[in-house]
């Protein structure tokens, strides 16, 4: 599968052999555009892991400001709170006496339990706030990490929408425009086209994102999705190139075949 996928990419960058790769189902085209989404992302990733970092340390810094934290009330409920109802993760419980070790998240009415990356953290409520605090930074780090894995999710989703919804757009525009000329082509070769030159505007736009990418001229802002001049433009021509590399391939090949029939 992995050297199936690198000869993909292989010829996606070069137009010469896009009669080969249009020949493939339109389902393969755009798994070939997710797998490229994807590895563009953890590269992008890597590149954005030491601003992550930057964003915890300067959390933790904030949190030494606090000299001191005084809350005083209680809470009582009607039965333990289980989430999920079976093997619960957290457990919350105003009960002094009961104490559930094997969840995530323990929150007693002395005492907080939570267990990060493998390592088990705990404090009790009169505790100084300098040992707390120093026990609340590794769950700081861990809900950062969640909220930012949600939001590269969600990201992520957005952007494969993008792609999808512009190579849908261009291969369909591509197809009737040929369509009026001697030159058409299929409308599967025109849709597997779009999706495998999609090979030059997904990293360039994904990976250069958490270095700045405004020099990649954004023009076009659609429900907080941006569209770049540059990368559109590289696109429209790889596709048009690769459009009549599978053209010209036609033609001879259909030039052949008369020949062969004479």
């Amino acid at each position: 599968m992995l050297e199936k996928f690198s000869q993909e990419i292989v010829a996606s960058v070069n137009p010469l052999k896009y009669p080969l790769l249009v020949g493939k189902r339109v389902s393969s085209a755009i798994s070939f555009l997710i797998k490229i989404l994807l590895i563009s992302c953890i590269f992008a990733g890597l590149l954005f892991w030491p601003q992550i970092n930057v964003l915890n340390y300067g959390v933790n810094q904030e949190l030494e400001k606090i000299e001191n934290i005084n809350v005083k009330g209680s809470v009582q409920l009607s039965e333990d709170i289980k989430m999920p109802a079976e093997k619960p993760w957290v457990y919350a419980t105003s009960d002094e006496k009961t104490f559930y070790n094997e969840s995530k998240v323990f929150i007693g009415p002395k005492l907080v339990k939570y267990t990060v990356y493998g390592q088990e953290y705990e404090f009790k409520s009169d505790d100084p706030w300098e040992e707390k605090r120093e026990k609340i930074k590794p769950a700081v780090t861990y809900l950062l990490t969640f909220l930012i894995s949600g939001v590269v999710s969600m990201f992520l989703v957005v952007l494969f929408l993008k792609y999808l919804v512009i190579s849908l757009f261009l291969g369909l525009i591509g197809y009737l425009l040929l369509d009026l000329t001697p030159f058409n082509v299929s409308i599967k070769k025109s849709f597997n086209t779009a999706f495998y030159s999609m090979i030059w505007i997904v990293p360039l736009e994904v990976i250069t994102w958490p270095l700045g990418n405004n020099w990649l001229l954004p023009f076009k802002e659609i429900f907080y999705v941006k569209i770049y001049l540059i990368p559109l433009m590289l696109y429209l021509a790889v596709y048009l190139v690769s459009t009549a590399c599978i053209i010209m391939t036609e033609k001879e090949r259909t030039k052949l075949d008369i020949e062969w029939n004479q």
